[in-house]
């Protein structure tokens, strides 16, 4: 086709096209959201063996910014990024 681009992008494109929606097709159809209708919230691999998690992980309570290795945060670094 002439003035269209070839490889992958043209393909990408094409494909976007050929999908995607149109004014007619908003107006036309009603849309809703269907609250029931939700994926698995964890992924299920099929195959494999199952591996138990611990039940009794212990709370280490640690503050957030420790456990990332973050020390203390100089005051005057606070003050000035509360200032942004």
């Amino acid at each position: 086709m002439a003035g269209r681009p070839e490889g992958a992008i043209g393909a990408v494109l094409a494909y976007h096209e050929s999908t995607k929606h149109s004014p007619v097709s908003i107006r036309s159809r009603a849309h809703f959201l269907d609250w029931g209708n939700k994926p698995r919230p964890l992924k299920v691999y099929t195959g494999l063996e199952r591996v138990p998690l611990p039940d009794d992980v212990p709370s280490l309570a640690v503050p957030a910014l420790e456990a990332i290795g973050v020390g203390k945060i100089p005051t005057t670094r606070v003050r000035r990024l509360i200032s942004l």
